[in-house]
């Protein structure tokens, strides 16, 4: 059971006592049927019984880095055509729509990046990233020709933080 320790418990077999009663009754057919298949066995302890005991995993203590992305598409695209999906290793993580904003947690180190977005056609792009610093600010732009990324310093002037998130720029709490 998940969060239990594995138990075992070595069982041994006996004949059960209602194989001398079945030699009785059955006669030399019935007793050979059942001991051919096994009924005239019994398993003890019968039954089994354990104290289910927690398991006990060792604290974790992988930092978690977080990876806040804007979409900086302008001009010409509409929220429709303008909104960015993005996948990081193969995992669907949301969509950010054109000057808006969408913040993740994940383990640092390197992750596969894909981004696309629609419009007449679908533009869909891959990117090998590499995220290390505590907070990692970055930019996804939708453009006639492809889908893009930039690893930013500091969120764009336009962001706003909710006033819930504060100023962003302090590691996320573990």
């Amino acid at each position: 059971m998940d969060g239990y320790k594995l138990q075992s418990q070595l069982l041994s077999r006996q004949t059960s006592g209602m194989a001398a009663g079945n030699i009785l009754v059955g006669g030399a057919i019935g007793s050979a049927i059942d001991h051919s298949s096994g009924a005239d066995n019994q398993f003890v302890p019968n039954p089994v019984k354990f104290a289910l005991e927690p398991e006990i995993k060792a604290a974790t203590s992988e930092p978690r880095i977080a990876l806040h992305f804007f979409n900086t598409t302008g001009g010409l695209f509409t929220e429709t055509s303008g909104t960015i999906s993005i996948e990081i290793d193969g995992k669907y993580v949301g969509r950010v729509a054109p000057k808006d904003d969408l913040r993740i947690e994940l383990s640092p180190g390197n992750h596969e990046l894909h981004i696309e977005h629609r419009d007449v056609w679908l533009f869909d792009d891959q990117y090998e990233i590499k995220v290390e610093d505590s907070v990692t600010y970055m930019a996804v732009e939708s453009n006639v020709f492809s889908t893009s990324y930039e690893i930013l310093r500091a969120p764009p002037a336009w962001y706003s933080p909710p006033e819930d998130e504060g100023d962003n720029t302090s590691p996320p709490a573990r």
